[in-house]
């Protein structure tokens, strides 16, 4: 048998999302920001966490790295080898806790702003796999008509739905002690 891979369990939780592949660093960022229960984790430190997984994912064979010169992006995607059975969970990224002090917003608005982050995530990962979707049914296809304008709508959506994770991230941020 072999040795399984230790991986933190709420990345784990995003790859097991049936849609979520062909995926960049941003967003496999952004996912594990949206799911992780430490709201402390900042992006800068979250990018590292995600890329060095995403590295050694690649190294042993379960994600494949496909650079798209028309967007000039490195996407990674599962490869046939990647299952659930070959990963052991790990507890998630854990900080130090920060002693309350007096601010005017409380801990349930940070909760919900949280939620709502969360919630964006979900939408977000959906959208990721409407997009790849599309792609798929044109490459496989290319004379069903309308493909491309979903395909538009669905990536402008991914867009809109960044920027709102984008603005809450920035008042969780803003607002913590």
């Amino acid at each position: 048998m072999t040795k399984k891979i230790d991986l933190d369990s709420d990345l784990l939780s995003i790859f097991l999302t049936e849609n979520f592949d062909n995926f960049t660093v941003l967003e496999l960022r952004s996912a594990y920001l949206a799911t992780s229960n430490n709201p402390e984790l900042g992006k800068v430190e979250a990018r590292k966490f995600v890329y060095r997984h995403i590295l050694r994912l690649e190294k042993s064979g379960l994600l494949e790295r496909k650079y798209s010169k028309k967007k000039d992006r490195t996407f990674y995607s599962k490869t046939k080898q990647f299952s659930p059975e070959r990963f052991q969970t790990i507890a998630s990224l854990q900080t130090p806790e920060v002693t309350q002090t007096d601010t005017a917003v409380s801990n349930e608005e940070i909760k919900i702003l949280i939620e709502r982050l969360q919630n964006y995530n979900f939408e977000l990962q959906s959208c990721i796999g409407e997009s790849n979707e599309y792609k798929l049914l044109h490459a496989e296809f290319p004379q069903l008509k309308g493909l491309h304008e979903s395909y538009d709508r669905a990536r402008n959506k991914m867009h809109d739905i960044n920027g709102k994770i984008r603005a809450v991230e920035t008042s969780i941020e803003n607002n913590r002690g």
